[in-house]
């Protein structure tokens, strides 16, 4: 797509899911991607265990208080999927039962804004994608360890329930700028967006993006 649009290099952004992807185009094709940008990172980034910082301290809290739900759309999709579908109340409940882990800090809207609550599960319910979405947390469970990523990396942390770690990433990947910010939630890109652009701006200028 980009090479259409007469892009020969450029640089990718991911969040969460979209974290495991950017890495994956960065390890994949260096000479292509001139940089990784990701927040909410997951493989490659989040913390495993072998270094004992407070990432890992509020990982191990999160698996105990707040990762049921993780383990049932692995194990169990289409069964809650079946549920959730057939419940436009049901679904929304669950979805705020999760804003409440990943955004309870940001207020009654968890800063992301009720617009944005009601027109996701709109959007989940009208096309039925409720097993869609949780189908992949069952087909991406790997114990595959992360290919290290030679493409210049950088990662920016946001307030709650984002357990990257630094050590982790420096680990797996090129990484060049960490950024880390006591403000936003999980869904930096709505509920923290001028931090999120800035940081990205300082990376693109850091690896000479606007050159």
């Amino acid at each position: 797509m980009m090479e259409a649009l007469g892009f020969s290099r450029f640089a990718v952004h991911g969040e969460d899911w979209g974290s495991t992807v950017a890495r994956d185009m960065g390890a994949l094709d260096p000479d292509r991607i001139a940089g990784v940008h990701v927040s909410a990172g997951l493989h490659g980034f989040i913390a495993d265990g072998t270094v004992e910082d407070k990432a890992w301290r509020d990982l191990k809290q999160y698996a105990t208080d707040g990762s049921a739900y993780l383990r049932l759309q692995a194990e169990r999709p289409d069964s809650l999927a079946f549920a959730l579908a057939d419940s436009p109340v049901g679904l929304l409940a669950w979805q705020l039962d999760k804003y409440s882990l990943w955004q309870g800090t940001l207020g009654g809207d968890f800063g992301i804004g009720d617009d944005f609550i009601f027109a996701n599960a709109t959007l989940y319910s009208l096309t039925n994608s409720v097993a869609t979405s949780m189908r992949l947390y069952a087909t991406t469970r790997s114990a595959m360890p992360p290919t290290f990523s030679p493409t210049a990396t950088a990662v920016s942390k946001f307030g709650l329930a984002d357990f990257a770690s630094r050590t982790v990433s420096e680990r797996h990947n090129n990484l060049v700028a960490w950024y880390e910010h006591d403000t936003g939630g999980h869904m930096a890109a709505l509920d923290a967006p001028t931090e999120l652009v800035n940081d990205l701006s300082d990376f693109m200028q850091q690896i000479g993006a606007h050159s």
